[in-house]
């Protein structure tokens, strides 16, 4: 029976009906169809529904107002069969969690399935990460949960209602919230970042770093995002977190903000620090209440969320976001120096690195790939595309210019004057671009600039570009490979159980650990210790931790909340046919996500940022027998050695090439290490030398032409 205007709400929140849920019931009760409001037969809708066999359902962000304030958040869930709506519910406290979506969705699918009589075979949602929470509560209905980027269905019943709503439709669905309870976050979750937001607003990171000097940040969980920060404009302040690097740099080509958020593909969690005075009251109240931390009257903390699952934020978001309102000041002041030359001068900055030795965080900014985004999100108006490739169509030329200002800033040190540099820099360019783009360099392997340069920049997944991996080799070729063998025993293992426990740290449970050891490929004398403890955790077998580490960014192993599941992907790729597949991909993601210096001695970016080079030269090398020194010079390129870090006490370049690039290609198969020194500790006495499978696996085409 209906509840009457002036009867309790059903939804227990103690007010009376007309003050509570009436006006978002009234909402969900509209018909739809077609996207447009009108009213469609019951019968009609259930009878189609009943011949659909995928049904789309998603939850969207809706602009109403619950009276009473409270922690109210108004979402709702929509399920349509074809054009028709099956099933419209809107919730005042959907919470952000997964788990808490996925059982919001289960339950309007088995409400909408009962109308129906009968359950669709497929329902296809638009977020990957809730996949797995959702498919477990669906599987005893056999109905399989399907990811797509565009559910066209229930977008267009979603901004027909907020349309009929509101009069005006912002897509992709943005949240905002009158009170942070409306987030439904733990109390000190919320404490904890209001704490950070009022450090960000002391430290001012935006006086150095500019809005699209956007740091990639890559948690040791694998989550990762772009970080931008805003303030450098004067007006607003505050840091946005874009889950798609790209989306900022779409955005920022636009003038207009409502088509620049719509372009927007991946999520976006902005926080921005507002005044005071501009706070609903409910909000104001609510933070004098609790004596949360503000640093002053005009940096309060405001969330609005873009795109995320049910337009909310879960208790992950908001501590991704706490550490990098911490994390983002300390990288703006490590890197002063270079953010604000390249905002003066216009040469893009080298690669600048920050991480954060307590939580492993780490923060990365490059000024080349930067100034690419940019100009690949210039779209439209906002870019005469003929003619500035026409102005610019000798992009090599720009980034010679590039490697000359990263050497000068270099030569000239931090301190120096900006325009003396700048100066510098373009009587150096002056004196040498000339020739420059052909010339074959001796030091560069006999390549010239451009031909090095494109195999820096090369899409390694590109089947004709200058760096090709061969995706097609069968297992009995890939034998040699432990990294391999490890990764497919994991995933298999992740496979046969269902899952593997996770610890709260987010690593493999000890039970877990202990299996990989009798079943994965390690020292037998490393083996046979391990066997003797007690306790042994994942982060004590090295070629365990590193292979699960690799896999969840490979996106084969994914960690849910007490466990690692191996991923639809994963599952596919450990079957016998597609094994050549894994090992390109896990070949490709240790060298361009993973960071080569994790557990590793020393951090040295150039080294890995030039690895193509590296990989090039040793497929042109003779297999014969040589030590890491000896091969130093001829496999790293000269920007990279300059950089390289030093020790008074070894040849720490030397030692970091061999651990960080030489051992892990031994363990790839591509590099073989003389068995008899195996034991050896000093690197300078190890030798190596490249195989067969080096060569058949790795091809370059450049310049035209093509070289195993």
């Amino acid at each position: 029976m209906k509840a009457g205007r002036n009867d309790p709400c059903p939804c227990g929140s103690g007010r009376k009906y007309k003050k509570c849920c009436e006006a978002a019931d009234r909402a969900a009760d509209a018909g739809l169809a077609g996207g447009k409001y009108e009213r469609v037969p019951k019968h009609e809708v259930l009878e189609a529904a009943a011949q659909e066999v995928l049904w789309e359902i998603d939850a969207v962000p809706i602009p109403i107002g619950i009276a009473d304030g409270g922690s109210h958040r108004p979402a709702t869930v929509i399920v349509t069969a074809g054009e028709l709506v099956v099933r419209a519910e809107i919730r005042d406290r959907l919470g952000g969690e997964l788990e808490d979506l996925a059982k919001a969705y289960e339950r309007e699918i088995v409400i909408a399935a009962q109308g129906a009589g009968t359950f669709p075979e497929r329902v296809a949602i638009r977020f990957e990460d809730l996949r797995e929470p959702l498919q477990a509560l669906l599987d005893p209905r056999e109905i399989e949960v399907q990811v797509a980027d565009h559910l066209p269905n229930a977008e267009m019943a979603a901004k027909a209602l907020i349309e009929h709503l509101s009069g005006e439709v912002l897509w992709p669905p943005f949240s905002v919230a009158d009170t942070w309870a409306s987030w439904r976050l733990p109390s000190a979750s919320v404490r904890d970042l209001f704490d950070a937001a009022a450090d960000f607003w002391r430290r001012a990171p935006w006086k150095s770093l500019a809005n699209e000097q956007a740091p990639r940040a890559t948690f040791t969980s694998g989550r990762a995002w772009t970080a931008g920060v805003m303030g450098d404009g004067g007006e607003q302040f505050g840091l946005c977190l874009y889950s798609d690097p790209d989306d900022l740099y779409r955005v920022a080509a636009i003038a207009d903000v409502e088509n620049g958020l719509g372009r927007i593909r991946g999520r976006v969690l902005m926080l921005s620090l507002d005044p005071v005075a501009r706070l609903p009251d409910a909000m104001a109240v609510e933070a004098r209440t609790a004596g949360w931390h503000i640093a002053g009257p005009e940096a309060f903390p405001i969330l609005m969320t873009i795109n995320t699952p049910g337009g909310g934020v879960s208790r992950a978001d908001i501590e991704d976001l706490t550490a990098l309102l911490r994390a983002i000041p300390d990288f703006a002041e490590a890197h002063a120096a270079d953010l604000l030359l390249e905002q003066r001068s216009g040469v893009p900055a080298r690669l600048l690195q920050w991480r954060d030795e307590a939580t492993g965080l780490l923060l990365q900014y490059d000024g080349e790939i930067a100034h690419e985004r940019s100009l690949a999100g210039m779209t439209g108006n906002d870019l005469d595309e003929a003619g500035w490739y026409e102005a610019h169509e000798d992009d090599a030329v720009r980034r010679q210019l590039s490697r000359i200002a990263r050497e000068v800033t270099e030569e000239m040190g931090p301190d120096a004057d900006p325009e003396y540099v700048v100066a510098a820099i373009t009587e150096r360019a002056i004196a040498t671009i000339d020739g420059l783009e052909a010339e074959s360099i001796p030091v560069f392997g006999g390549l010239n600039a451009v031909q090095v340069t494109a195999l820096l920049e090369a899409d390694w997944s590109d089947a004709t570009g200058p760096i090709q991996l061969n995706r097609t080799l069968p297992p009995e070729r890939l034998s040699s490979s432990d990294l391999l063998a490890n990764c497919r025993t994991i995933l298999g293992l992740a496979t046969e159980q269902d899952g593997l426990r996770a610890t709260e740290a987010g690593n493999l449970g000890l039970a877990v650990v202990r299996e990989l050891i009798e079943r994965c490929r390690l020292e037998p004398v490393t083996a046979t210790y391990l066997r003797e403890q007690k306790r042994v955790r994942e982060d004590d077998v090295w070629p365990i931790h590193r292979a699960r580490v690799v896999l969840e960014l490979a996106g084969a192993l994914r960690r849910g909340k007490r466990q690692f599941a191996a991923t639809r992907e994963g599952e596919r790729l450990t079957r016998d046919e597609f094994v050549g597949e894994l090992f390109a991909l896990l070949f490709e993601t240790y060298f361009r996500k993973f960071n080569i210096a994790y557990g590793r001695l020393g951090e040295w970016p150039r080294l890995q940022m030039q690895i193509p080079f590296t990989l090039y030269r040793l497929s042109r090398m003779q297999p014969e027998w040589s030590t890491a020194e000896e091969l130093m010079a001829d496999v790293v390129l000269p920007f990279a050695s300059d950089s390289a870090p030093e020790s008074p006490s070894f040849d720490r370049p030397v030692l970091i090439l061999e651990t960080q690039v030489f051992e892990p290609l031994v363990e790839f198969g591509l590099l073989e290490r003389e068995s008899d020194v195996e034991q050896l500790l000093w690197s300078e006495m190890r030798r190596y030398r490249t195989t067969s499978l080096l060569r058949e696996f790795l091809t370059f085409g450049i310049a035209g032409k093509m070289t195993g």
